[in-house]
């Protein structure tokens, strides 16, 4: 299921190709395949959290890197401390996988 939801979350930029959790060490590890692409990028999400509050259930990732040095930096720039929302008919699952 959570698969689904990010799959559908990126649709417009490409296809999740494989997704791996391992909420132990708090990280995940992603490869897509973005349009125009012709190899896939790698995400590597660490040391994450899931915190819930009144006004929903968001995630915070503190480091995050890719496979392209470019998206690196937009990864740091724009995800890096920052709280994502998480649509709700999604949050209970991923306190459960994550």
């Amino acid at each position: 299921m959570l698969e689904r939801a990010l799959q559908r979350a990126i649709w417009d930029y490409g296809r999740m190709l494989k997704l791996t959790i391992d909420s132990r060490q708090k990280s995940a590890k992603c490869e897509v395949l973005l349009k125009g692409e012709s190899e896939p990028v790698t995400l590597i999400l660490q040391q994450y959290e899931i915190i819930t509050e009144p006004a929903g259930t968001f995630v915070i990732i503190h480091k995050a890197t890719a496979s392209r040095e470019w998206l690196t930096a937009l990864l740091e720039s724009f995800v890096r401390g920052k709280k994502i929302p998480v649509p709700e008919k999604y949050a209970r699952v991923l306190r459960i996988v994550a």
